[in-house]
């Protein structure tokens, strides 16, 4: 098939009969996608009855118009994961609802600005668009398929693995499809592979799981595949190592980015790494950084309004400064969205994102204030409040807070939604996995771009939690204080 979607004049993508909202959401989607960055980014929320707005989008401002184009993205054809192949490799791309068409890369465009911008949070639980929405929302998958093209375009060896990756959000019938459905994407290279053919009959999720594994680590020089494993909060298949990760969790795991390639925790160290495919381990080079011995709220909770206790804790045991020489401030809004920040996913991320996190975390802390202890909060009000940034105190301190700032640190904050903050016993503040608890070890392990976050068992090996940010760690800086580099054991 894959030949050919490759060699077709073009490819239809038929999403079925039309509906009652066919037509205005087609019709929203082309306006929309008429439109330049600029003035897509005047486009929020809260500004749909702003006179600028309307004149952008003309008739398609009203809001049954918003609402026809979120029935839109909850079309089945979206998340199945056949599609990935179909459009990655298709050259000219038009999708069919009914009589209706438009141009796949309007869908795209269209998706990457509800993606990136506060609109996400419209389609989440509580949002805007809650009401309407009777099923996770698929409005950031055509994006994500997008991404595929351009990883194929700038590095063809990790398509797969990227692919893979992407494919988390994406359902298949038969999970083992969540590997065979994207092999086509790089058919030429995956040609005498066997650990990769497709095996419906005898061979077992598990084991199919195992094999690409396997095959990835074997056809790569890094460890990423590692930092995609994620701990016991996402695993239903039964018998696979902690370096596999289970991919038919749908979930969004990991820190929210694909590559790490921002990251390099452990430096420009050559990969260390042995495979006993007979014992389903691996050896690696590692080096202990730290222990967690406390642990907060998921991010996912915040964003539902719960309270966050175990957060504020953390915050008041930060150290005052921080070894980065940063403040407690600074150092929180930086570590909650791994440092990342902007359209163009900007590391570090620029510094005006502070006052955009306090606006939204006082919010946050208004309330909760009925729900935790008042001394607690006063203490986190009071650090907060020492942020030597004079911008930031205004909107700590100020009555009128930046509703469009807090909804952009929000949306940045929501894309990774299931970690959460951890603190080691040196005062090292991070996020990783929500499957991490106390007594769980950072390593730097030689090859993987962030720390890893390892738990011992018994017999003296480690099984891997998942991947992790730890504020002051990430761009080699651990290698010049820790401890040589020690060989362990991964089952």
């Amino acid at each position: 098939m894959a030949s050919i979607y490759e060699t077709a004049t073009s490819v239809l993508a038929w999403l079925g009969e039309e509906d009652d909202y066919t037509e205005k959401s087609f019709a929203l989607i082309k306006r929309l996608a008429s439109l330049s960055d600029d003035e897509l980014k005047r486009i929020t929320p809260g500004r749909l009855a702003n006179e600028e707005v309307l004149h952008l989008i003309g008739s398609c401002g009203h809001i049954s118009f918003w609402n026809s184009m979120v029935r839109f993205f909850q079309h089945n054809y979206f998340n199945r994961v056949w599609i990935i192949q179909e459009i990655t490799l298709a050259n000219i791309r038009l999708a069919v609802c009914g009589k209706h068409e438009v141009p796949w890369d309007s869908i795209v465009k269209v998706s990457r600005f509800l993606t990136l911008s506060s609109w996400t949070r419209s389609f989440a639980p509580g949002g805007f668009f809650a009401a309407l929405i009777t099923q996770p929302s698929k409005h950031t998958l055509p994006n994500m398929v997008e991404a595929n093209r351009r990883t194929m375009a700038a590095d063809e060896s990790k398509v797969l693995l990227y692919s893979i990756i992407r494919a988390r959000r994406f359902l298949a019938s038969d999970p083992r499809d969540k590997i065979y459905a994207l092999l086509g994407v790089i058919e030429k290279s995956t040609n005498g592979k066997n650990r990769l053919t497709p095996v419906y009959g005898k061979r077992s999720v598990a084991e199919t799981y195992i094999l690409a594994a396997i095959q990835i680590l074997k056809d790569s020089d890094d460890l990423l595949l590692l930092s995609q494993a994620e701990g016991d909060a996402f695993r239903t298949v039964e018998g696979l190592p902690s370096w596999v990760p289970d991919w038919s969790c749908s979930r969004i795991v990991g820190l929210g980015v694909t590559g790490y390639a921002r990251f390099s925790a452990s430096g420009n160290i050559p990969r260390s790494l042995s495979i006993d495919e007979e014992n389903r381990t691996l050896a690696v080079m590692g080096t202990k950084l730290d222990e967690i011995v406390m642990s907060g709220e998921r991010k996912e909770d915040i964003l539902s309004k719960k309270p966050f206790p175990r957060l504020l804790a953390i915050i008041c045991a930060l150290p005052r400064p921080y070894h980065t020489n940063q403040s407690p401030s600074e150092v929180l809004w930086r570590s909650l969205i791994t440092d990342t920040a902007g359209e163009k996913r900007i590391h570090p991320a620029p510094p005006a994102y502070g006052s955009a996190f306090l606006s939204w975390f006082n919010a946050r802390l208004d309330e909760t204030a009925q729900h935790v202890d008042k001394f607690q909060l006063l203490r986190v009000r009071e650090i907060l409040s020492k942020d030597p940034d004079s911008l930031s105190k205004i909107a700590l301190q100020g009555p009128h807070r930046d509703a469009t700032e807090a909804e952009e640190y929000e949306t940045l904050f929501s894309h990774s939604p299931c970690l959460r903050p951890f603190l080691t016993r040196n005062s090292f503040f991070g996020i990783g996995s929500e499957s991490l608890r106390g007594q769980d070890s950072i390593w730097i392990i030689v090859g993987s771009r962030a720390p890893l976050i390892l738990r011992a068992t018994r017999s003296g090996a480690y099984e891997i939690v998942g991947g992790s940010y730890v504020h002051g760690f990430m761009g080699g800086q651990a290698l010049k204080f820790c401890k040589s580099f020690e060989a362990i054991k991964i089952i």
